[in-house]
């Protein structure tokens, strides 16, 4: 049941609309081609091919369907990706092609949660256009309709009251009270239940696919001297850090933009979507992640950090040098005053333009700020500030971009630069001193290298038929190795079917197969009789090479009979190259 359910949705959902989701890709001849979700690379190396419905990931060798995509950059089974598409894109499946039984629990749970996001979400909605305090503090913060509703900005109301309102309005729902806690958003306490957020303006928090998963709940009347913000608690279906807030609103201006504007809060987002900078996320009350920067190196090229000026959000931005390196990620500053923050600045002068510094590459402006006094420090800080330098360069895959910095800092620092060039190279012979004392264990991902010839071969089966080689088929198994003659007989067997072998290919072979299928418009546009002449060439190059090494054993051997034997079989081939020739 569960083939047909894969057969079906596949049908059912392009490969290309899907993988955009995720991927900034551009088209490429027959290609979508751009930067791998598996795996940070300077080059992009992840195509996907409409045509045939399959991607493939150079630097990973990983490929095939839009069900495996998904598994795979979900980090879910091919089952719970087929169910996550046909929610996604709303597909109604045929009666007998599946059954809600065959996802999984947990997936069937995360379903769930995300349908009672999606309750509390609208509940508080209601709830705020009902309260007229919740509804002139949002006011106050310049949020518009549009925005409050695009973001989900709610008010969960505090009280006995509000908590059995939202539990018999749930239920109406179809959803249960145990369910509501099991999402966290109510809790049972020690003088009885109560609401996760009550009293508080409600931040909707939504999956990189626009579904609700978690809340942020902000203070908002003066005298509550509760903490200012509170976030969903974590659990599986919400880990903040690898959630950004807005993206999904602003994911598709980002591809757009190749840019994207990083904030520390929702209220500050919010602001900057208001004013009409769409292309802006902010973290969770969380130091941003590896995993975030990741997920938008996918489809930015730029990032902008927007941090208070305070001395706490110029920290927090100098940590991010290493990490947006990391992804390929070119990160820039945009300053503030001390006492501003982005939502602050943007309500008292309505765009960036009014700040007076222009966005500065946060290389320059990391090294501006460990230089500052550089000259009157003590030795030891001013040693702690040239291993910080070194440790971000050092992770510059480029010799001259290398260069290029070091010579930023050494103007900065006031120093010789020739001084901080022989500096880092010490410190990199001690990198690499300590990585060969202490190796890390790289798993490589197993793959079975074919020849362009033996590409152009499969290819030409894909494209033609099982009988467009009948002729050379005996000569096959002299010119291709092992694996690439079992993905010949395969692919015979069924007919030239793509599909078919896919499903029936497992691991490395599985792997190498789809390389072909990807690479195939590339390495396949040669005439068919081109192929075969290629085959009769190599297939006499091999046997004439192996009857000559034959005929010379047999007469070192001193052996009459495998000579004679050895000099028939060169006939043989001969023979046949020359009716090849004459046909």
């Amino acid at each position: 049941m569960s083939s047909s359910l894969f057969d079906f949705v596949k049908s059912q959902v392009p490969i290309l609309d899907v993988v955009r989701e995720y991927v900034a890709l551009k088209p490429a001849g027959n290609y979508w081609k751009g930067p791998s979700p598996f795996k940070q690379e300077r080059v992009p190396s992840f195509t996907v091919t409409p045509t045939r419905g399959i991607y493939y990931c150079f630097s990973t060798a990983t490929g095939g369907d839009v069900i495996d995509f998904v598994a795979r950059v979900e980090n879910c089974s091919p089952l719970e990706a087929a169910w996550h598409l046909v929610e996604r894109y709303n597909i109604k499946v045929p009666e007998g092609v599946g059954t809600r039984e065959d996802g999984a629990r947990s997936y069937a749970e995360g379903q769930r949660h995300e349908v009672v996001c999606a309750f509390f979400a609208q509940w508080c909605g209601q709830q705020l256009r009902n309260s007229p305090d919740a509804l002139m503090y949002v006011a106050s913060r310049g949020l518009g309709d549009i925005v409050r509703q695009a973001f989900g900005i709610g008010f969960c109301p505090g009280g006995n009251a509000a908590v059995r309102r939202c539990i018999e309005d749930a239920r109406s729902a179809g959803i249960l009270a145990h369910e509501l806690e099991a999402s966290h958003l109510i809790k049972k306490g020690a003088h009885g239940t109560y609401l996760t957020f009550d009293d508080r303006i409600i931040f909707t928090i939504f999956t990189a696919h626009g579904r609700p998963c978690g809340f942020g709940g902000r203070v908002f009347r003066s005298g509550d001297d509760r903490a200012k913000y509170v976030n969903s608690q974590e659990h599986e279906f919400f880990n903040k850090r690898t959630l950004l807030y807005g993206f999904w609103q602003a994911k598709k201006v980002i591809q757009e933009a190749e840019a994207v504007y990083l904030v520390e809060g929702y209220t500050d987002c919010l602001a900057m979507v208001q004013h009409g900078y769409v292309n802006t996320v902010a973290t969770l009350g969380t130091a941003c992640s590896l995993e975030h920067v990741t997920q938008l190196a996918r489809h930015a090229r730029h990032i902008y950090l927007l941090y208070d000026g305070d001395e706490a959000g110029q920290r927090a931005m100098m940590r991010l040098v290493s990490l947006c390196w990391q992804v390929q990620l070119e990160p820039f500053v945009v300053s503030f005053p001390a006492d501003d923050d982005p939502a602050t600045f943007l309500a008292r002068e309505g765009s960036l333009d009014a700040l007076q510094e222009a966005p500065k590459p946060l290389f320059t402006f990391f090294v501006e700020r460990l230089g500052r006094s550089f000259v009157n420090q003590s030795l030891a800080r001013k040693l702690q500030a040239a291993r910080e330098v070194f440790d971000a360069v050092a992770l510059v895959p480029d010799r001259l971009q290398q260069n290029v910095l070091l010579q930023q800092a050494a103007e900065i620092f006031g120093v010789p630069v020739e001084s901080l060039y022989q500096e880092f190279k010490t410190f990199e012979r001690q990198l690499r001193s300590r990585e060969a004392r202490n190796p890390v264990s790289v798993q490589e991902v197993p793959g079975l290298a074919l020849t362009v010839l033996e590409k152009r071969i499969l290819f030409a089966i894909m494209k033609n038929g099982p009988l467009v080689f009948s002729q050379e088929e005996s000569l096959l198994p002299l010119i291709l190795s092992p694996h690439a003659l079992l993905l010949v007989q395969k692919l015979s067997a069924v007919g030239g079917s793509v599909d078919t072998v896919m499903r029936e290919l497992e691991g490395s072979l599985r792997q190498t197969f789809l390389e072909v299928v990807t690479e195939g418009e590339v390495v396949g546009s040669v005439l068919v009789s081109a192929l075969r002449d290629e085959i009769f060439r190599r297939a006499w190059n091999i046997q004439l090479h192996d009857s000559k090494r034959e005929l010379c054993k047999a007469q070192a051997a001193g052996d009459q009979e495998r000579m004679v034997q050895a000099l028939r079989r060169l006939q043989e081939a001969k023979d046949r190259m020359l009716s090849r020739g004459n046909g």
